[in-house]
């Protein structure tokens, strides 16, 4: 006979230890908060040891209780993973982390190809934008991520390089016959890019130019609107501002691209990368990206 503990315990500690709370957890797993402490109770009386201290209200796992869920938590995500794959249901549940403005301006208006060909699956697209533990966020199936290939215990899928060009509108654009024009203009700083009108300057060929923006944004989507509204110049990703682009609501300035370093990616925790679902999502995120 196996010496196995009841999967209902399992589930409702790992869901109380990764969010410090017996009330969160009976909410994501829908059940009373007294069933998950019988729960716990239970796998406590199974294991014979303690697995959380209570401390000023707070759950605290214990030391016993945190090597457990260490060895746990991956084979709980190993049953969810096979479960998924060998399940023959036709309705299932795609949780996507990212980006804010590449998920508003790139895959959102994207996503009806994927319905139509999926329509037994709902996309639930949730903004993040740094990495995070897949193993803590376990509800995530996968995550768009802009930067390099070098995060841990993922599949990453490379999707497209950043190319971003200095755009004004038509009335602005037209003032600017040189690079100098530019540094006396008011600028555009976008927070997750500190460093990009120095690089810009320096393929321009004045390299020591100094200057101080005028304004700061902290998302894309709040760039594109200042620079559209006449208020400064900014940088901007090529693919973001496309319609911009093509409808002359925008126009280059100089015409210098600078090409990022970092890259967007499709990363995919480990443990999910053989889902139907996911694996669907990932080879049509790679064919929108070829069509592109």
């Amino acid at each position: 006979m196996r010496n196995l503990p009841n999967l209902s315990g399992l589930t409702a500690f790992e869901a109380t230890a990764r969010r410090g709370s017996v009330t969160e957890a009976a909410s994501e797993l829908n059940l009373t908060q007294s069933a998950i402490s019988r729960q716990i109770l239970g796998l406590e009386a199974f294991l014979g040891v303690t697995l959380f201290a209570r401390r000023k209200k707070r759950l605290i796992l214990t030391d016993m209780g945190a090597a457990y869920l260490d060895e746990i938590r991956p084979a709980l995500e190993t049953i969810e993973s096979a479960t998924s794959v060998t399940s023959n249901t036709t309705h299932s549940t795609l949780n996507i982390a990212t980006l804010p403005t590449f998920g508003a301006k790139w895959l959102v208006p994207r996503l009806g190809s994927f319905r139509a060909a999926n329509p037994g699956v709902t996309v639930n697209l949730v903004s993040r934008t740094v990495p995070f533990d897949f193993a803590l966020d376990h509800q995530f199936d996968g995550a768009i991520h802009f930067g390099t290939a070098d995060w841990p215990g993922t599949v990453m899928k490379f999707l497209l390089k950043e190319q971003t060009v200095a755009v004004a509108t038509r009335e602005i654009a037209q003032t600017l016959a040189s690079p100098m024009d530019v540094a006396r203009s008011p600028l555009l700083q976008i927070s997750s890019r500190p460093l990009a009108w120095r690089e810009w300057f320096e393929k321009a060929g004045i390299p020591e130019q100094t200057y101080r923006p005028a304004m700061q944004v902290e998302t894309f989507s709040m760039a594109i609107e200042a620079v559209t509204a006449g208020l400064c110049i900014g940088l901007l990703p090529v693919f973001f501002i496309s319609e911009q682009l093509k409808s002359g609501q925008l126009q280059p300035v100089l015409k210098i691209r600078i090409k990022s370093n970092a890259s967007y990616y499709f990363v995919v925790p480990e443990i999910k990368q053989r889902r139907p679902t996911v694996r669907r999502f990932s080879e049509w995120i790679s064919g929108e990206v070829e069509a592109k």
